[in-house]
C-alpha cells in the first residue's frame, strides 16, 4: 500500500503478495491475490469490473452495490491481517 509505506509501516510500496507497486487501484483490479474474489463479483455483477466503470456498476443495483463492497471489504481485512502477521 503505498499509505503503508508513506506512513513507515512497510520499508517499501511493493505489493506482498506479487511485487507490483502496492495502490489501492492494483490491489482491487490487479493483484492476482485477489483473482477468486474478483471472479466472484464478476459473476454477480455480469460485467469485468475496470476504475473507470466501477461507480456505474455499483450504482446498477443493491446487489451489485452489495457484491463490491463486500469484496472491498474482504479484501481489505484479508490484507490488514497480512500486514499485522510480519508487523
Amino acid at each position: 500500500m503505498h499509505f503503508v509505506h508513506k506512513i513507515g509501516k512497510r520499508e517499501d510500496d511493493k505489493c506482498m503478495f506479487c511485487g507490483e507497486v502496492d495502490t489501492a487501484e492494483h490491489t482491487f483490479f490487479d493483484c492476482p491475490k485477489w483473482t477468486t474474489t474478483r471472479s466472484d463479483v464478476i459473476s454477480i455483477v455480469g460485467i469485468h469490473l475496470t476504475p473507470d466503470n466501477l461507480v456505474d456498476v455499483m450504482l446498477g443495483s443493491r446487489d451489485n452495490w452489495t457484491a463490491v463492497s463486500e469484496a472491498m471489504r474482504e479484501i481489505i481485512t484479508q490484507k490488514e491481517l497480512c500486514l499485522r502477521s510480519i508487523d
